[in-house]
């Protein structure tokens, strides 16, 4: 995460939730490990994620 925040890779146009949806759901294995890992490195995660989500573990 940290190396790809300093390379510019577009996180915005990536999607790891396994529901669909116009917004991702935040509970999910896939979700809860991409906010993890933006909350490690003190990124803000740029995806919108379903209202009342748990964002750090």
């Amino acid at each position: 995460m940290k190396l790809g925040n300093n390379w510019g890779v577009p996180c915005e146009k990536t999607w790891s939730c396994y529901a669909g949806g116009e917004v991702a759901g935040g509970v999910c294995d896939s979700c809860e490990l991409m906010l993890a890992a933006f909350n490690e490195f003190g990124l803000q995660e740029p995806l919108p994620y379903a209202p009342n989500h748990k964002t750090e573990r």
